[in-house]
């Protein structure tokens, strides 16, 4: 059986309060999932409830001071170790985030 093209498990991302004593927001809680090649995944969702953070983790986009835990694996490598030219590369060749504008795309 070939390995999974990304992998992600028991992901979480937190973004650093505002206010030095509060506690972190966390925007991402324990998501995990597998996508073979040939797959495709679409987020839908609420505002605020964590879509473009989780695009945002996986592609290492976030704030500098935001907490990630879990896993995220593309054909068996961590995200989360590759170099500069690495992720330039995965960036530029094998992900990419679609933002929409939902005023424009969802009109009932």
């Amino acid at each position: 059986m070939s390995e999974p093209l990304l992998c992600v498990e028991n992901l979480q991302v937190a973004y650093p309060s505002t206010q030095s004593l509060a506690k972190p927001a966390w925007a991402v809680d324990d998501v995990s999932f597998i996508l073979d090649s040939g797959e495709r995944l679409g987020l839908v969702g609420e505002s605020g409830c964590g879509k473009s953070t989780l695009g945002r983790a996986i592609m290492q986009l976030l704030p500098q001071r935001s907490r990630v835990t879990g896993q995220v694996r593309f054909a068996g490598k961590s995200v989360f170790d590759l170099t500069p030219a690495q992720l330039r590369q995965f960036r530029g060749e094998a992900v990419a985030l679609v933002f929409q504008d939902p005023m424009t795309r969802l009109d009932p």
